[in-house]
This record gives structure tokens, C-alpha cells and sequence, in this order.
């Protein structure tokens, strides 16, 4: 006895600075027999004090070592204090005939057990414990957390489990979610296994903003302060960003091989200048001399040869792939009055001539259309020999050719470069400035560019009626979305999406363009392949 008397103090001693180290749950007193005995120590056990062997495991029997443990005598304000080894062990010489509540690292009142009246007691207390430890790593304001499975949720976090799946229930494996702290700002991410899951642990009292690689602000958390213990379960079906990756690459090479044969198409042009009368009257301003009087003769004459065609054929336009002739005819009566925003980059010029032609094919036309035409390359670009940026926005004054050619001028040059995501939302937020009621708000995009800055459609108040060019091959998703959330509408050489029937679209419904598919989920399009 005497030696064990001499174990106790000196174990007391040893681990004193331990105990002040180790956080202790709630209540628990400086009244602490630090003893931390484990396998080495043989520890016997003797008339009045039992041997109490504590083994910690995870649910699947996995030994858990520098496991804290209390163990606390009911009606008295004793405790004894010891830490589990590589076996997952605690050993403790404990006072028999009483009864115990032991506290596991930061959970109070984790097991109770009891010890009879009896001499020589050695027992084992199996103790299946899920950890409540958090290993995270901080990058760059993101934060990676290493969770192990059965994880629990503690008093300062609540543990979100997270379930991921498509739109038609399947589970996503590797998709990321991103939980954005409303304090800090912080992001915490969440990545799912094989079989969608994944599990975060967020402190409380605090809002967290959920987004995705193709959505964002899909909804905000907020998980109250509460000393109690939290499970939380997030449930999400949405488009994977394995789809949005595939599509975005899909769009890449369609406007590589666009581009391809827009820049032979430019050369064959510029060696035939000489030889073109009544075409391409933009390029034989730019290559020759600037005689607008003879481009304006060619452009009155094509326009009145349309107007004869039209009244022989009234699909004359779409029959003759004269795309933006074709939409603006069949919306004429409704569209009177035209703010027209016109993307007007290198793969683009083939509509110049389209406009100009529009313009003069009647006197309502000019007097009710105005045009703003913009590059939207986002690019360091030199400003060019006549000191304008080539990325910009600007308005065509007085609406003639002259206008037209010197404005374009102003913006393009015959080289494609900068890597083709646009500014587009922020030339309609200009180009809509002062918009009046009566007025129509019309963009001609470039159905192969994507747009750089969706995240400014907050900012545009307008309904935007989307032209789109080269739509053969499907609509480019960031089009339709412009239209979707500004109330606006769709058009292609062929049909048009009103903005009723967008309107109406419903998570998960597909909308159908022409031979082409898109299914519509919280604001954004992804086409079917």
C-alpha cells in the first residue's frame, strides 16, 4: 500500500502540468487524482479499491489512443484523471461498492458504470466512442477538414451531414460544396465520397451561404449558439459540375472551330475586295478607301432588293440564312421602338453588313432603332493607333453608315485574341442607361463567347431580348440564363422562347430549342447530350 500510495503522488506530480493542459469538461474541480495508469503499471487491486480497465474504441473496434477520460463518483465531487495509450487503455484504482459517471475528452456524463462490494474487483469498461476532435488546414480563407466517420458534433459545433445527388437522385461523387462563414468569411469545403456524403463541422452561431462550381447562394444556415449537442442534415439534387465542366469544354471547341473558319473566310474576303460590289460593304471600308457614299448605294439597293424578296417569300431571311434579319423581321410589330447592343468582335464582322442593311430597309427602322455596339474581349489590349481601348462600349451616332463604320472602328481590329469570356452583362447595364419604357432592349450576342460577369445581373433591371447567332449547334447556356433572370426572351434564326414560357420553367423541366434539349435548375441551363 505503501508503494502504491508512493505510484499515486508521484503520477500526480508527473501529469499535473497534463491536467492544467487537457480542457476538462464542465465542472469539473481542481479535487483530481491524476493516476493515467495504463499496461506497464500492473496495477493490482486490493480490498476496498477495484481495477477498472477502460478500453476506448470507435464504432468499428478501432482502438482510439490520447483519448482524456474523467471518471466522476455519483454524490461525491471526487474525480480520477487518465489518458488512453496505444491500446486504447486507461487503467484507475477506484473505491468499490459505489457507483460512476465518466466524461469522455468533452462530453460529460459519456457512461455510467457501477462497482460492487467485493474484494480484488478487476473490471473492464468497453467505451465506444465517436470523436469529437477536428483536424482542419487553412488555405487561402478555405478550410479543409479531415473528419473521422461516426464524427460527433461538440458544444461550439454543429456536424452537418451532407448528401449530394443529380436531378434524378443519384448520388455525386467528388462534388464540392462550399459553406461561406457570414462572420469570418471563411469557406469551408466539402467534398463527397462515393456515395454523395460528406460531413462538416461548423461552429455555431453563425450564418453559412452555400455554393456550388455552377451555382451560387443555393440557400443560407444558420446554426444558432447552443451548448447542446447538434446534428444537422443538408440534402441537395442538383446539376454536377462534372456536367457544367463537360459543357463548358463542348462550347470551347465549338468556338475553336468557329473561329477557324471565321479567320480562312476573312482571307478569302480580303483577297477578293477588289472584285466586291454589293457584299461586305464593311470590309471594303476598312481595306479600301472610305467612300461611305458608294457603300451607302450598295446598302439602299440590297435593302430594297430584301424588301421585294420578303414580299415574295415572307421567310425570305431564314431560307437565305440572313440570321438577324430573320429574327428582327418576325418580331418587327412587336419590337418598335429598338435599343439594339450589338457584340461586334473579329468573329462577328458577317453581321456588320446585316445591321447596316436592317438599318435602311425602311424609314421607321432608322428613326425607331438605336445601336451600341461593344467588343468584349478581356484583355490587357494596347489602346490602338486612334487612342480608343478595343474593349468597350459605344453608342452609333446619327445611325448611318458612316456612324457605323467610323464607331466600329473604334473597337475592332482583324485579329481574334484575349480568351473569350466577355463582358457582356456589363455593356447591357451600360447600354441600357436611360432606357426609356417605350424602348426595347435588344442584344446580338455571339453564341459561341461566354460571359465573364453573370454576377452582375443584379444590376440590370431590363428585360433583355437574347438574338443569338450561330445557334446550330445549341444555345449557349449563359444566354438563356441572361434572359431567364432579367425577364426577358430568346430568339434564333428559327423560333422564339418568350419570356412567358421561360418564366414558367420549373426545377428539373427541360426546355426544348430547336433540336436541342436544356434542362433548367435554380436559375441555370445545362443542354442534354
Amino acid at each position: 500500500m505503501k508503494q502504491l500510495a508512493f505510484n499515486v503522488i508521484f503520477f500526480t506530480f508527473l501529469f499535473s502540468i497534463n491536467i492544467s493542459a487537457q480542457q476538462s469538461p464542465k465542472g469539473i474541480n481542481t479535487d483530481t487524482i491524476v493516476q493515467n495508469f495504463h499496461r506497464s503499471d500492473k496495477v493490482q487491486p486490493t480490498k476496498t479499491d477495484a481495477v477498472i480497465r477502460m478500453k476506448v474504441m470507435d464504432f468499428k473496434k478501432n482502438v482510439l489512443n490520447d483519448i482524456p477520460l474523467w471518471v466522476h463518483q455519483k454524490n461525491g465531487d471526487q474525480y480520477w484523471h487518465g489518458i488512453t495509450d496505444e491500446h486504447g487503455e486507461a487503467f484507475f484504482l477506484l473505491p468499490n461498492n459505489s457507483d460512476y459517471i465518466v466524461n469522455v475528452d468533452q462530453e460529460n456524463d459519456y457512461r455510467t458504470f457501477s462497482i460492487q462490494k467485493e474484494k480484488n474487483v478487476f473490471k473492464t469498461v468497453p467505451i465506444v466512442y465517436m470523436s469529437t476532435r477536428i483536424k482542419e488546414v487553412e488555405k487561402n480563407d478555405t478550410i479543409y477538414q479531415y473528419l473521422t466517420q461516426g464524427q460527433m458534433p461538440t458544444k461550439t459545433r454543429v456536424l452537418v451531414n451532407i448528401k449530394i445527388a443529380d436531378l434524378n437522385n443519384h448520388p455525386l461523387a467528388k462534388e464540392e460544396l462550399y459553406f461561406v462563414s457570414e462572420k469570418t468569411k471563411k469557406v469551408y469545403l466539402a467534398l463527397t465520397n462515393s456515395n454523395g456524403n460528406s460531413t462538416l463541422m461548423l461552429p455555431k452561431g453563425d450564418t453559412y451561404c452555400v455554393h456550388s462550381y455552377g451555382f451560387q447562394d443555393i440557400t443560407c444556415k444558420t446554426y444558432e449558439e447552443n451548448p447542446n449537442s447538434r446534428t444537422s442534415r443538408f440534402e441537395l439534387n442538383t446539376i454536377s459540375t462534372a456536367e457544367f465542366k463537360q459543357r463548358e469544354q463542348e462550347r470551347a471547341r465549338l468556338l475553336a472551330q468557329r473561329d477557324s473558319m471565321r479567320r480562312e473566310q476573312r482571307l478569302r474576303d480580303s483577297a477578293r475586295i477588289a472584285e466586291m460590289e454589293g457584299h461586305n460593304f464593311y470590309l471594303q471600308h476598312y481595306y479600301t478607301k472610305k467612300d461611305f457614299e458608294k457603300i451607302k448605294t450598295n446598302v439602299v439597293k440590297i435593302a430594297l432588293g430584301d424588301q421585294k424578296s420578303v414580299e415574295e417569300n415572307p421567310d425570305y431571311y431564314v431560307s437565305s440564312n440572313q440570321e438577324i434579319k430573320a429574327m428582327l423581321h418576325r418580331n418587327k410589330d412587336q419590337w418598335k421602338q429598338k435599343r439594339i447592343v450589338a457584340n461586334i468582335d473579329c468573329s462577328m464582322y458577317q453581321y456588320i453588313d446585316e445591321l447596316m442593311v436592317w438599318n435602311y430597309s425602311d424609314e421607321e427602322e432608322q428613326n425607331n432603332n438605336t445601336y451600341w455596339l461593344f467588343n468584349g474581349f478581356q484583355n490587357n489590349a494596347k489602346k490602338s493607333a486612334s487612342g480608343h481601348d478595343r474593349r468597350g462600349i459605344f453608342y452609333v451616332p446619327n445611325n448611318d453608315i458612316e456612324g457605323f463604320c467610323n464607331t466600329i472602328d473604334k473597337i475592332v481590329n482583324f485579329s481574334c485574341g484575349g480568351n473569350r469570356l466577355e463582358n457582356v452583362v456589363e455593356a447591357l447595364i451600360l447600354g441600357a442607361k436611360d432606357i426609356s419604357p417605350d424602348e426595347e432592349l435588344l442584344f446580338i450576342a455571339d453564341n459561341f463567347s461566354d460571359a465573364s460577369d453573370l454576377h452582375k445581373l443584379s444590376e440590370l433591371s431590363v428585360p433583355v431580348r437574347v438574338l443569338l447567332t450561330d445557334s446550330q449547334f445549341g444555345v449557349n447556356e449563359h444566354y438563356l440564363e441572361i434572359a431567364y433572370r432579367t425577364g426577358g426572351s430568346v430568339h434564333t434564326t428559327f423560333e422564339d422562347i418568350p419570356s412567358d414560357k421561360l418564366k414558367s420553367l420549373k426545377d428539373g423541366e427541360h426546355l426544348q430549342i430547336g433540336n436541342f434539349s436544356y434542362q433548367f435548375f435554380k436559375g441555370k441551363f445545362l443542354k442534354n447530350s
